[in-house]
């Protein structure tokens, strides 16, 4: 027989192995999120509640953190990674959170980070990726950027939809 100086595949990379049926894995529930994305986003972990949370994401979940308690809840609607995230600064939104995620045809959601309510979806013209989001002073209006080579610039009225492409 032939010798072989590559290491031996591990048994679920072998060729042929029908022996072991394959499951469906059914009411997993994410409890707990390890992980940050910051190698390629900046300014995408924000303050809640005086303090008490911290909201931040990681592939395509947003995390609100309870800093007193260490518990995590998610907002789970993106389908692809979240590139930028804000908070909502006006009192009158309180705990309203953007945010904006990469791909061909990226969204940004804007969504209640206590209740985990998507409160708007906005369709976006950027065609690779939602790189910044940010509220106006007054709450209504979102600013974005996208990370295509041009960085276009929309403003939202985020609760009806564009008002401005540049």
């Amino acid at each position: 027989p032939p010798v072989s100086r590559a290491a031996p595949q591990p048994e679920k990379l072998q060729k042929n192995n029908v022996s072991k049926k394959k499951r469906v894995v059914e009411d997993m529930i994410l409890d707990h999120v390890f992980g940050f994305r910051g190698f390629d986003c900046r300014n995408n972990l924000h303050y809640l509640n005086d303090g008490a949370d911290i909201v931040y994401h990681t592939a395509a979940t947003a995390i609100v953190h309870s800093l007193s308690t260490g518990t995590q809840s998610f907002y789970l609607e993106h389908n692809d990674d979240i590139l930028s995230l804000t908070v909502n600064q006006h009192p009158k939104y309180k705990n309203v959170i953007a945010s904006g995620q990469i791909g061909t045809t990226p969204s940004i959601h804007v969504w209640d980070a206590m209740s985990k309510q998507t409160l708007s979806i906005l369709r976006c013209p950027h065609t690779k990726g939602v790189g910044y989001v940010n509220f106006s002073a007054t709450g209504k209006l979102l600013l974005s950027v996208g990370v295509e080579p041009e960085h276009t610039i929309t403003v939202w009225r985020w609760q009806e939809g564009p008002t401005d492409n540049q």
